[in-house]
Parts: structure tokens; sequence; C-alpha cells
């Protein structure tokens, strides 16, 4: 079992000691940094850093974005004239290309299978509700 000192000393960003109790050992906690403590493997081990981005959409039947590994779609919206996604992403993470397909309504689904649309994202309304556009991530090239 571990437990946390916060440190007497003021740093930013904040710093704790570490005392692992199994096996006596100390080390820094460093929040905010890429430091934390495995204590499973009793190693210092690099720590995630999440941070919420946005990926500009085209208005394209099929288009690529480049994202960090693992990204985590939270939204898909119109941002002044244009349409965004927001996601959290492990900024440390190398990128990986993703495909998406936009459709707006009443458009014809250009699609084999209703497998082949791929995962819906979110509908996003522009120009007032004017235009409404439907986001589905795809695994491949339709």
């Amino acid at each position: 079992m571990s437990k946390i000192n916060q440190n007497s000393q003021k740093v930013n960003p904040i710093r704790f000691e570490l005392v692992d109790e199994d096996t006596k050992t100390l080390g820094d906690v460093i929040l905010g940094n890429v430091q934390e403590f495995n204590s499973g493997k009793r190693e210092w081990a690099p720590m995630k850093e999440y941070s919420i981005w946005k990926f500009e959409i085209p208005i394209k039947f099929y288009f690529e974005i480049e994202m960090p590994v693992c990204a985590r779609i939270l939204s898909f919206q119109e941002q002044g004239c244009d349409l965004f996604i927001w996601a959290i992403v492990d900024v440390n993470e190398a990128t990986e290309t993703r495909a998406f397909s936009i459709y707006g309504t009443g458009q014809p689904l250009l699609s084999s299978s209703m497998e082949h649309l791929g995962e819906y994202i979110g509908t996003a309304q522009q120009d007032h509700g004017q235009f409404v556009w439907h986001l589905f991530e795809v695994k491949k090239k339709i």
C-alpha cells in the first residue's frame, strides 16, 4: 500500500512524495507532468498527458484526419461557420489516420450496408439549421 504526503515546498506543478509501504521506497509524483509511480512494477512509468483538441471537419463524402492514437471523440458541432469535432487526446501519443464520412439530411447513403456506414459520431446543424450534417467514422475507405 502507498501513501502520499504533500511536500511542504511550493512548486509548480504540485509535487508529492510517494512512500511505498511494501518496499519502503521513496519517489516524487509530479501532477500535471509525465511521471507516475507504477507500484506493480516498482518503477517510474510515463504518465498520460490528456488535453481536449478540436479538429475541423470538411463537408466531403470521405475524408481522413490525423489524430493521436486512442483519441476519444466527445462532440461534433458548428463553431462560427465551420464544423468541428472535439476529442480527448494523449498529447504524447503518436498519430494515426482516421477516416470519416459526412451526410446531409436527405442525401442517399452511399454504402453497401448499414455496417459499412461506420460508427455514428453525431449530428450538427449549420447556418441556423439550414443544413444538418451526420458524421460517421469509417474503418476503411468506402
